[in-house]
């Protein structure tokens, strides 16, 4: 029996999500990126380690040959300015978790930029585009996919970018 192809898409921001296609585009894991709260006194959440762990393994668990998708860090301009230090960090951290875990876990990735993978699917890097876009390509994951859950919409939209040959 072959192993079925299975596409990752990762938001790896603390309010990013993954998301698993198969071959035939249909969703078969989507998940907000797990959390935890900052060892330091400060009341930020940062990217959990263990609960990352813990998707890889339930995703291997899905029994296909698969490959993954992530978002690189950039600094990004929000409103006028751009992304502060303390969260440019903690994104990075958060990359770095996704790495670790897939590589760990055997599994294949590949990085790329927000504005590559935005500019193929998306009219514009507006977070409520990403929502409608995914909407469409995935309806029953409809009520899901919300403007302040938009992690879940770039997941599974990097990973259709990723099915359908966004990496050469």
């Amino acid at each position: 029996m072959e192993k079925k192809e299975l596409y990752i898409g990762i938001d790896p921001g603390v309010t990013g999500a993954i998301a698993v296609i198969d071959g035939e585009c249909r969703c078969l894991y989507l998940n907000d990126c797990p959390t935890e709260k900052s060892t330091r006194k400060s009341s930020r959440k940062i990217v959990s380690a263990i609960g990352i762990t813990n998707i890889i393994k339930e995703i291997k668990g899905l029994k296909g040959r698969c490959q993954a998708l992530l978002e690189e860090p950039i600094a990004m301009p929000r409103e006028g300015r751009t992304m502060g230090a303390v969260s440019m960090l903690s994104y990075g951290r958060g990359v770095g978790i996704w790495e670790g875990a897939l590589s760990t876990y055997g599994i294949k990735y590949y990085t790329v930029m927000p504005r590559v993978w935005k500019k193929e699917l998306l009219n514009s890097s507006d977070k409520r585009e990403a929502v409608k876009t995914a909407r469409k390509l995935f309806p029953e994951y409809k009520k899901k996919l919300i403007k302040t859950k938009h992690g879940r919409a770039e997941a599974l939209l990097i990973a259709y970018y990723l099915l359908f040959g966004g990496v050469k």
